[in-house]
Order: C-alpha cells, then structure tokens, then sequence
C-alpha cells in the first residue's frame, strides 16, 4: 500500500488559494473579453493560462514536481503578456508574489522541507 505523504499546512493553504483564486481570475477574464481595447488574442490567452495555473496547482497537490516548474513558467509568461500590453498592475503583481509564495510554500522547515518529497 502506498505511504501517504503529509503536505504541511502553509503549501495546503497556498494550493486551495491558488485553486480557487486562478479559477475566479479566470472566469473574470473570460468575461471581460468582450469589452477589452487590448489584442482579440490577449483575453483568451491569459483566461487559458490562468485555468493551466489551476491544473498546475492540482499537479502539485498530487506530489508532481513538474507542476512547480510548469506553475512558475505560466505565471512568468502571464507576467511578461501583462507588462507587454498593459493589461493591468494587479495581474503581473499577482504573478510575482504567486511564485514567491510558491517558493515559500515548499521550501518551507528543514527536515520536513515539501520539496523532498515530490517526485
């Protein structure tokens, strides 16, 4: 039978926010498109990327370490799109300080670190 790996509670609360949080932001967009004076490509864009954020953040509940690597690399990319085309200063904010909670989340403690224990 498997070992069940604990997740420690800040990377728990960094995950259900980000599920939650990248859905809303998501549907937000999804629902502007219509109304936006940027490229016709650029809603639909980060609306498919902020859904890919919460697949990634699933990836990550479930112990993948290639969900870390795919998080921080569509965030980089929403990042560098926002900055581009001034969609607005919370986006590419939000971006940032997701990475730097990311971070937080699994390098978090010393023995108990979450990082160890992804495959």
């Amino acid at each position: 039978m498997d070992k069940i790996i604990e997740r420690s509670g800040c990377l728990t609360m960094f995950l259900i926010t980000m599920i939650i949080g990248n859905s809303i932001v998501a549907l937000l967009y999804l629902a502007a498109m219509e109304n936006s004076s940027e490229p016709y490509w650029l809603f639909p864009a980060l609306t498919a990327l902020f859904f890919l954020n919460t697949t990634f953040a699933i990836a990550i509940a479930l112990w993948f370490k290639w969900g870390i690597f795919a998080f921080i690399l569509s965030n980089l990319i929403i990042l560098l799109l926002s900055v581009s085309f001034v969609v607005r200063i919370v986006t590419p904010t939000l971006a940032v300080i997701e990475i730097i909670m990311l971070f937080g989340a699994v390098h978090w403690g010393d023995e108990q670190k979450s990082w160890l224990k992804f495959h």
